[in-house]
């Protein structure tokens, strides 16, 4: 009985430490800087699929010269 408690709990905790370790999720690399340079399609093509559309985005978006349009009054 004393020995089946024991095993029972060693197996628990060879359980618990092998699933710890257990995480899929790969490494997310910081997006590049904004510029002229970083902006190309070529470089935009060769990041990861996931970055791409967030960073096109950046990259759009970076110009400050963005003007709103007049009011109008209707």
């Amino acid at each position: 009985m004393k020995s089946s408690k024991a095993l029972a709990l060693a197996l628990a905790a060879l359980v618990a430490a092998s699933v710890a370790g257990c995480d899929n999720k790969p490494a997310v690399q910081p997006l590049p800087e904004v510029t002229d340079a970083n902006c190309t399609p070529e470089k935009i093509k060769a990041m990861p699929q996931a970055q791409q559309q967030e960073f096109s985005s950046l990259c759009l978006r970076r110009s400050g010269d963005f003007k709103p349009s007049p009011k109008k009054e209707w």
